[in-house]
């Protein structure tokens, strides 16, 4: 078969300076140099690996469906649990690419093999359909776990358990606005709940002790204990973390580049934080500090139920109770966003732009200096309407849940969010793959609705 080129993979070493085929690059080019002077070779499938691979088939068999659902239904019910605590625990991607390729492994290995019965089958000298138990076992487990198959486990099991934003919006209208959800919207009924709460129960045997009634062997926060009552995290000034499980990963496995951005953000927030308190900005010094609720003038809680009836405001209760106050450092934290959802979409532009427009134009004329796009040409590319299928099917049930369900979101509304998700997906991606963590750009939506209530 036609050799190509193909991703590094495990077993090969890269260094600076050479190359995956292991020449050596002279000093006055860089590796990316060299990878634009054979994009020819790259490009007609010329330049071969080290090791020849041959073309990885994935079936539609039942590892490529159990183990996604079974490993993403881990990773989502721990961001659900962890969401509205004070540290997030989830699941790293990492490891669950880890434990698939494991999984699957074991999968293939300790299950009947259902290539190895046709093989037997076949030279007992049977010929025509294969009999029903042999087709099950080809289901089951048609041969080695290969790496398609890893592939696909992986990204439907990391791509399929994220739900915290959704039981956001569900919790803030249960909470703030007293609006009843049905079934159909939140997808949940009587018996999957009991059941939760059973498995709930079970974990309790870890976490009253530990967490709740001894939070010393997890962390000790100094401003908590000398402000009890106080809301927010404290923006983690004097706390430290005892418990792995809090601590993660991410200081390990996060780009040292990123992880500066984010300690020297955290500074800069504390100072940020007490100039606005104590410099009494917005008038908030008689609202609590580090507040994220609706307070009246007077520091109370607004009474959003009141104002807001099933959803709609009450002009006359608004009038009675007044604008609803936010805290000073939840307004900076929101004006801070803001900016940040316009500095992502100039740093995109502006720094990977030129390399883009320069990928758009050689693709334009079918020229790819990518070794993945080389090794991906002999697999046959799935039809558009696939796509185009799948696009519809979503569309419409989000316009069922919008129209039916009484979410207070209009149909237009919601044509307005996809269409703006759209344009702001592709700079959020750019970022979030470079550096994995990316720009919370939810607050874009919120003020494009908040301008448009007010008219």
């Amino acid at each position: 078969m036609d050799q190509v080129a193909v991703l590094p993979h495990a077993g090969h070493e890269l260094v600076a300076g050479t190359p995956s085929d292991g020449k050596t690059i002279p000093f006055d080019k860089t590796p990316s140099d060299e990878k634009l002077d054979h994009h020819n070779s790259i490009n007609n499938g010329s330049e071969v690996s080290e090791k020849e691979e041959k073309e990885i088939v994935a079936g539609l068999d039942a590892a490529n469906y159990l183990l996604p659902i079974r490993y993403d239904g881990d990773q989502a019910s721990m961001n659900q649990i962890y969401h509205f605590k004070p540290t997030v625990v989830t699941i790293s991607r990492s490891f669950m690419v880890l434990l698939l390729y494991f999984v699957g492994g074991a999968w293939a290995l300790f299950l009947p093999r259902g290539d190895l019965q046709e093989i037997k089958w076949r030279e007992r000298g049977n010929e025509g359909r294969l009999p029903l138990w042999i087709r099950a076992a080809k289901f089951i487990n048609p041969g080695p776990f290969s790496l398609k198959e890893h592939a696909i486990a992986a990204i439907t099991a990391t791509s399929a358990s994220n739900g915290a934003e959704s039981v956001t919006v569900f919790a803030t209208t249960n909470l703030f606005y007293d609006i009843p959800l049905s079934a159909t919207t939140v997808i949940l009924n009587s018996k999957p709940m009991r059941y939760f709460w059973y498995a709930s129960g079970g974990m309790l045997a870890y976490q009253p002790f530990p967490a709740y009634i001894i939070p010393w062997l997890n962390s000790v926060s100094v401003p908590c204990l000398a402000s009890m009552k106080a809301t927010g995290s404290k923006a983690d000034i004097l706390t430290n973390q005892y418990l792995w499980r809090l601590i993660t990963s991410s200081a390990t496995s996060m780009p040292l580049i990123l992880q500066a951005n984010y300690a020297s953000g955290i500074v800069f927030c504390w100072i940020a934080f007490l100039a606005v308190y104590y410099g009494n900005a917005w008038s908030v010094k008689s609202l609590p500090f580090l507040s994220t609720t609706l307070h009246t003038a007077s520091g109370g809680t607004y009474p959003t139920a009141k104002v807001f009836v099933n959803g709609i405001l009450d002009e006359s209760a608004l009038e009675r109770y007044g604008l609803p106050k936010l805290s000073g450092t939840y307004v900076w934290a929101m004006v801070v966003n803001s900016l940040s959802i316009g500095a992502l979409v100039a740093h995109c532009i502006f720094w990977y732009g030129p390399d883009i427009w320069r990928s758009l134009k050689d693709g334009r004329k079918g020229v790819y200096a990518d070794r993945h796009h080389a090794a991906m040409k002999k697999y046959k590319k799935a039809s558009w309407y696939w796509y185009v299928g799948l696009l519809v099917i979503a569309f419409v049930l989000g316009l069922v849940v919008v129209v039916k369900e009484g979410i207070t979101l209009t149909w237009w509304a919601y044509i307005v969010a996809l269409a703006l998700g759209a344009f702001i997906a592709p700079f959020s991606t750019i970022l979030y793959s470079r550096f994995g963590n990316g720009i919370a750009t939810n607050q874009l939506m919120k003020t494009i609705a908040g301008d448009e209530s007010s008219r």
